[in-house]
């Protein structure tokens, strides 16, 4: 799709203009693919990291996504499946420091039982889970961990 582009400026006080440039390619009808360019000027006209970030997705395949996001020299990368119900995503960057990690989720509705999982997954792990079985709004039985 052809790029597109909008521009706000914004002056809250006399001689403090902000500017937001983005640019864009992708159809607001249907965003399955796509990327953006942003730019953000402010008063001081200092580069701060976030006055210039640019990302792209491709969200045709559900079982394997692409999402980057680069923010001055940091770029961000997603990728794997994405689901209401159930996801797996890998998160790399290329911030000093910093190490790739997974998110991980499953939200599953049988009725009566209900199973959710979320987990972050990298350097430090984090695992929140429900298990249980509801009868009805006065009854149920539910795990936790």
């Amino acid at each position: 799709s052809d790029e597109k582009s909008l521009k706000l400026t914004v002056e809250p006080h006399p001689r403090k203009l902000y500017v937001f440039d983005l640019k864009y390619s992708g159809s607001l009808r249907k965003m399955n693919v796509g990327n953006y360019e942003l730019k953000i000027t402010t008063p001081e006209r200092r580069r701060y990291a976030w006055s210039n970030t640019s990302g792209s997705w491709d969200l045709r395949n559900l079982n394997n996504v692409e999402l980057t996001f680069n923010m001055g020299p940091i770029k961000f990368t997603v990728s794997g499946k994405l689901g209401l119900t159930e996801s797996k995503l890998a998160v790399a960057t290329t911030k000093p420091g910093t190490n790739d990690f997974t998110i991980e989720w499953k939200f599953l509705k049988n009725l009566p039982e209900r199973d959710y999982y979320f987990k972050i997954d990298g350097t430090i792990s984090i695992l929140f889970k429900l298990k249980g079985k509801i009868d009805n709004i006065y009854n149920g039985n539910i795990e936790g961990a």
